[in-house]
């Protein structure tokens, strides 16, 4: 499952970008919901 020792940077997780494309009202409510945590620094 990977390397347990791996020490995560938060600065590299937070530079990270993920495109997502969905499909209902739902999904683009939540993507949206993330997309603003993440620019908080929340995730």
């Amino acid at each position: 499952m990977g390397d347990a020792t791996h020490v995560w940077e938060k600065n590299d997780l937070l530079k990270h970008q993920n495109i997502w494309k969905p499909e209902t009202d739902v999904g683009k409510k939540g993507v949206e919901a993330h997309i603003q945590k993440r620019k908080a620094g929340k995730v």
